[in-house]
């Protein structure tokens, strides 16, 4: 029963999203600024978008009511609408989280400024929605031209980071394997790295053996260049299976003595690192002791903003603490890391960090 222009201006905000100005509802529902008030005016009158803002922005009467909308569009206009979106988006020089969403309905194959965005939403998301950038990424991956190996290799390498952050192990574990089959022969740093996520979603899906043979192997090779990493992953995966003489034995060798800077995410941690793997499996010592009180200190001068680049840095220190009957001190760590992994979405590390508590 609705009018042409009221029909569009609805559907154009099932588009949009939530909370929109009249002039992107315009622009996305191709009506001129006038017939777009009148059909505004009309829906309000019904009950179907309501005023949010004092009326400087307009929403959907229900989230449901939203997506039957935007369901029932034809899919024709709808592509149409998304690329009116992001024209305007881009006119009104919007970041690239704000146009990813659009884009990722709209964009075609080798539209590269399109691919360009969507790679730059997902670095911003990923340490606040990693589940929203793996989707990024995979439409990009989607979008990118085959000719461009080194680039694709570099987004999958993304894309893994994301799913395991996102807590979507079994999906991180496909994507990883599909990402080393990529490779080229003279792609050794990115195989590094990679390498070293695929120990990292095995470990985190309990596959400890898997982890460490992936690791030792890769350490081994002759072309690998090895760095903190593989080390740090190694140190972990030894210590979850009881391997504690290796653990400590990698661990001395990757901390670096020199850097004394307290606000430092790299000392904390190694000097996070390094306590797991000498409290594991020996007596407490008040050296031992001591060296905890230090990675403290370092570890509580990180802001959260730091601490989430590294998340397991809690994990390691809170077990450490634990091991050292130092409870206080690992209720702390791992309370904030926890708040800090929820902010962060980095559902990865939630089972450790509960488990913990």
């Amino acid at each position: 029963t609705l009018g042409d222009h009221e029909r569009k201006l609805l559907r154009a905000a099932a588009v949009a999203g939530e909370r929109v100005d009249v002039g992107l509802l315009a622009a996305i529902a191709d009506l001129a600024p006038d017939d777009a008030r009148a059909a505004l005016a009309a829906l309000a009158a019904r009950d179907l978008l309501r005023p949010q803002s004092g009326g400087h922005r307009w929403r959907h009467r229900h989230p449901l009511l939203r997506h039957v909308v935007y369901t029932v569009t034809p899919p024709g206009w709808r592509l149409a609408a998304h690329c009116r979106a992001v024209d305007e988006l881009a006119l009104r020089g919007e970041s690239a989280m704000v146009l990813a969403e659009h884009l990722s309905r709209c964009a075609s194959p080798g539209n590269r400024w399109a691919i360009d965005r969507l790679a730059e939403a997902a670095a911003q998301a990923m340490r606040i929605a990693p589940a929203s950038a793996a989707h990024w990424l995979d439409t990009a991956l989607r979008l990118l031209p085959a000719d461009e190996a080194a680039r694709r290799v570099a987004m999958l390498a993304d894309r893994v980071t994301a799913l395991h952050r996102s807590g979507q192990l079994a999906q991180a574990r496909t994507a990883v394997h599909d990402a080393l089959a990529a490779l080229t022969p003279d792609m050794t740093a990115q195989r590094t790295r990679l390498v070293g996520l695929a120990a990292t979603v095995e470990r985190l899906l309990g596959r400890h053996d898997e982890a460490r043979a992936l690791l030792r192997a890769e350490l081994d090779r002759p072309t690998t260049e090895t760095g903190p990493g593989l080390l740090t992953e190694l140190v972990v995966t030894s210590v979850l299976a009881g391997d504690f003489p290796t653990a400590q034995r990698i661990a001395s060798s990757i901390i670096d003595e020199a850097d004394r800077d307290v606000g430092s995410v790299v000392r904390a941690a190694n000097l996070a690192l390094t306590a797991l793997a000498t409290s594991a499996g020996q007596t407490t010592t008040p050296a031992h002791v001591a060296k905890l009180a230090e990675a403290d200190r370092v570890v509580d001068a990180l802001t959260d903003a730091e601490l989430g680049t590294v998340i397991e840095i809690p994990v390691w220190l809170g077990l450490a603490d634990i091991q050292a009957d130092r409870l206080a001190q690992a209720h702390r760590h791992v309370t904030r890391g926890l708040a800090v992994a929820v902010r962060t979405g980095q559902h990865q590390v939630f089972t450790y960090l509960k488990l913990l508590l």
